[in-house]
Formats: C-alpha cells, sequence, structure tokens
C-alpha cells in the first residue's frame, strides 16, 4: 500500500471511524507513529485515543462506505467496515484507507462498541437479507 504524505498527519493524525451493519459506532485519532526519518515518536500507548468524529467526517466515511457497498453489487451495507480519514490542505476530510476485510475496531476505545459489533453481527445472522 502507498499512501501519499500529508502534513495534518503530524498536526492531527488521523480519525478511524467504525461502522457496524452501515451504522456508525465510534471512532479513534491516530497520532503518526514515524518521524521524518523513520523512527517511531510517539509512545504506542499513546498512539490511539477515543474521540467523537464530526459530521463532516462521519458524510465522507459514510459515503465511502456506500461506495464499497455498491461497487460490491451488494443489497445491504457492509457488516463491519473502518474508514481512515486525514484533513486535507483546506481542512477537508479525506480517506486514507477504507478497511473493509479484517480491521482493527478499535473495541477498547468505546465503552458500548464490542456490544454494538455483536448486536450488529446477530442481527444479521436472524435476519439475513
Amino acid at each position: 500500500m502507498l499512501q501519499p504524505y500529508l502534513d495534518a498527519i503530524d498536526l492531527e493524525g488521523e480519525t478511524d471511524l467504525i461502522y457496524f451493519d452501515g451504522t456508525y459506532s465510534h471512532a479513534i485519532r491516530k497520532s503518526a507513529m514515524l518521524g521524518a526519518d523513520g523512527t517511531v515518536n510517539v509512545p504506542l500507548m499513546e498512539f490511539r485515543k477515543a474521540r467523537v468524529a464530526d459530521k463532516g467526517e462521519r458524510a465522507v466515511a459514510s459515503a465511502a462506505l456506500d461506495a464499497a457497498a455498491a461497487h460490491l453489487h451488494l443489497d445491504q451495507p457492509l457488516l463491519y467496515g473502518r474508514i481512515d480519514l486525514v484533513r486535507g490542505s483546506e481542512g477537508e476530510p479525506l480517506v486514507l484507507e477504507a478497511e473493509l476485510c479484517e480491521p482493527s475496531l478499535s473495541l477498547p476505545f468505546a465503552k458500548t462498541g464490542a456490544t454494538r459489533f455483536a448486536e450488529a453481527m446477530a442481527a444479521r445472522l436472524s435476519h439475513p437479507r
């Protein structure tokens, strides 16, 4: 995978939004892990923190998930997904990654995140679309 370098990573980090069955669950902020010289510049314990995604971030992430589901010709939302965003030069949220297969769902950063994921799986299994 190749990703462009954007200054916002060093300033604001990235925001990862987690969705279950097409519904926003929670988000985390990840700081820049590597310095310009390739060294780790953040203690790993401080690398990720819970945060609330704003309306614009949620709109971009939801659109990315909808586009992925449409591309896959699904008639239902993806069971889970993580959309990683970073701010562009004008402050707009940009998709950095779409993690749709075995993503880290950052469940320890949301009190009821694991419960919401279990509920989404149970609903999908009991009422397949």
